[in-house]
């Protein structure tokens, strides 16, 4: 894809702010620069929105991102009978240099990226008025939240996991992914930061988001945006990644501590199963907004997760079987079986549609159990069981009917709470690898894929390293 760094859309338009379903009805205009396109707050919000809305397409959150995490490990799978082919050749990890799907997944981060470098270059040059500082600063904050959310995105998919590292890499080693901090020149041929670089970028614009954004928001104003409690939340999903235990914990904690002033919590057990349907609810720190009209249509998560659509995001008869053997949780009610037609297979029901269409559900980056989860893991990590059982507890006693405290964890019971809570959500894949553990995919192989398998990475794609030779391809996909 030619000249990612370089933005390509200049500012995707005016986005009327005036209620839920306005939020990406856009006009496109190619005829100013930057500069001269965003001279007022307002102009600033409608380019936030701009941003915000390259994650809702299928090759991003509303669409392709999730499945991946989860149909290349063993508890998502895809129905065979129902001859899709949209997004379950990745569950045979069929994403070489000459792939859609690794240009896709290259693509798509990188022109959100794109699109906030462009904006920030020209934030200096808005004329504040009275009383508008808090909401500016806010917005600037917003931005480089979004800029470090694409980064790490990418290195997931691209880099090796900061605590499985394999191939002789270290973290000071270039086998990171280009970092994107500027709006570069058209011939810009970029190369590969190491993965240490990569890694302090990341957290560097969580600071800077952190240091902005507004410090006590509210649910029902941050709708569709990041607000100070999902950038601490992903800042602390980061620190886990990067194997720094007891910062992801106190990151964690702080947003656990003060969720409540911003109306944020855990769902308890009947709001469980009927928070799906809707939005905005007090579990869901940050989620990407989709509507009617701006949608992934037939790539959309509620599309591939029913057996109407593709059915092509399903759930594994051996985990369905296992997750339902809870009866006391509530969240094995969140399965359905199909037992005739082509269709007839187990599907999760975290994406039931919204105003009568399967193609309108708002992908959940980061929500309140996962906070959780990342508390429960890093404190184990660090050798802290109390606190680890302390959350662990917690979160369990929002979702399991006449719940009795455990008094001891494993890694192995983390792991499985997050298998729970998390599936269907793009989560099981880099879990598992990033615990230097292997996994068995049915679909592809009988033979554990381990956390050092070169196809644990996606291919760099040829066309970016045909523009920028000196872009290393990463290695068994050359």
């Amino acid at each position: 894809m030619k000249n990612i760094f370089s933005f390509l859309l200049i500012i995707t338009g005016a986005i009327l702010m005036t209620s839920c379903e306005d939020f990406l009805d856009q006009e496109p205009s190619f005829a100013l620069s930057v500069e001269e396109t965003i001279k007022t707050v307002d102009d600033l919000q409608n380019a936030v929105n701009g941003a915000y809305a390259r994650l809702n397409e299928f090759d991003y959150y509303s669409g392709n991102f999730f499945p991946l995490g989860d149909l290349r490990a063993d508890d998502m799978t895809f129905n065979s009978l129902l001859n899709a082919n949209q997004i379950s050749p990745v569950a045979t990890y069929q994403y070489d240099k000459n792939s859609s799907f690794a240009e896709l997944f290259y693509r798509a981060p990188y022109i959100t990226i794109g699109r906030v470098n462009d904006v920030l270059r020209a934030v200096d040059n808005i004329t504040l008025e009275p009383g508008e500082e808090e909401r500016y600063s806010d917005l600037i904050g917003q931005l480089y939240a979004l800029r470090a959310l694409c980064h790490f995105d990418l290195a997931r998919l691209f880099a090796q996991l900061p605590t499985a590292l394999h191939d002789d890499v270290t973290l000071d080693t270039p086998d990171g992914i280009p970092v994107c901090d500027d709006v570069f020149p058209v011939d810009y041929k970029p190369i590969r930061n190491t993965i240490r670089e990569v890694y302090d970028f990341i957290l560097a614009d969580f600071d800077r988001a952190i240091e902005r954004l507004n410090p006590s928001p509210k649910r029902n104003t941050s709708y569709g945006y990041i607000n100070i409690l999902a950038a601490k939340a992903l800042k602390a999903r980061v620190q886990l990644y990067l194997g720094n235990y007891a910062e992801s914990l106190s990151l964690a904690e702080d947003v656990i501590n003060k969720a409540g002033d911003s109306d944020y919590r855990l769902a308890e057990q009947v709001e469980y199963t009927t928070m799906w349907a809707s939005v905005s609810q007090p579990e869901f720190l940050f989620e990407v907004v989709t509507t009617l009209v701006y949608n992934a249509q037939r790539n959309s998560l509620g599309y591939y997760s029913n057996p109407e659509g593709y059915g092509e995001y399903a759930v594994t008869e051996e985990f369905a079987r296992w997750l339902v053997s809870f009866e006391s949780d509530f969240r094995s009610l969140m399965l359905k079986y199909v037992s005739e037609g082509n269709g007839r297979g187990y599907y999760c029901i975290k994406y039931p549609g919204r105003e009568g269409s399967l193609y309108v559900n708002n992908p959940k980056v980061i929500r309140m159990a996962e906070v959780y989860l990342i508390a429960i893991e890093a404190a184990y990590h660090n050798k802290n069981e109390v606190k680890a059982l302390e959350y662990f507890n917690k979160l369990r006693k929002t979702r399991i009917y006449n719940y009795k405290d455990v008094t001891t964890i494993t890694l192995n019971d983390i792991l499985n709470e997050r298998r729970k809570e998390l599936f269907a959500e793009g989560h099981r894949s880099w879990d598992v690898w990033r615990n230097q553990l292997s996994l068995i995919n049915n679909n592809f192989s009988s033979r554990p894929i381990n956390y050092d398998d070169y196809r644990t990475l996606l291919a760099i794609p040829q066309r970016e390293r045909d523009i920028s030779p000196e872009l290393d391809q990463n290695p068994g996909w050359e």
